[in-house]
């Protein structure tokens, strides 16, 4: 996660050059700050930090659940 947002934040700030200093900065860190944020969705999902329960409690909880489901499932059968 620290290492995604660090090298979209890297890359923004030097693709966007042309922008004042402080504007540069604050859209390179909102923009790493929402990557950070969906890696660290996914990993959490992907490796179980959550468990069945935790995930059905959040809104579209059902939903999220059958998709970690088919992640995972799909992920097994491209290992065997």
């Amino acid at each position: 996660m620290g290492a995604a947002a660090f090298v979209i934040y890297f890359l923004l700030d030097h693709v966007l050059i042309m922008i004042g200093g402080r504007i540069r900065n604050a859209i390179a860190f909102v923009i790493a700050f929402v990557v950070a944020v969906i890696v660290y969705a996914i990993t959490l999902l992907l490796f179980k930090g959550l468990s069945e329960d935790e995930i059905r409690k959040f809104p579209k909880g059902n939903d999220n659940y059958q998709i970690r489901k088919e992640i995972s499932s799909s992920l097994k059968n491209k290992k065997a």
